[in-house]
């Protein structure tokens, strides 16, 4: 299995993780998530396209979650 495999299925359980947090009285761990997840959702969207920071503006992170 390829690495950006791993990061694909990790990052939709980390995901998956913050939105049942966020729905439970653990609401606290889940915003702290959420930065987790963000940071490594531009980490994998950075590795799937090859890109490096002069393109990084270019992503649209946050319109995919």
């Amino acid at each position: 299995m390829a690495s950006i495999d791993i990061m694909k299925w990790s990052l939709r359980v980390l995901v998956v993780l913050t939105v049942v947090l966020m729905l439970t009285h653990l609401a606290t761990l889940g915003i702290l998530l959420l930065a987790v997840d963000v940071h490594l959702g531009v980490f994998y969207a950075m590795t799937r396209n090859k890109c490096d920071r002069r393109q990084l503006k270019h992503i649209p992170v946050t319109h995919r979650m």
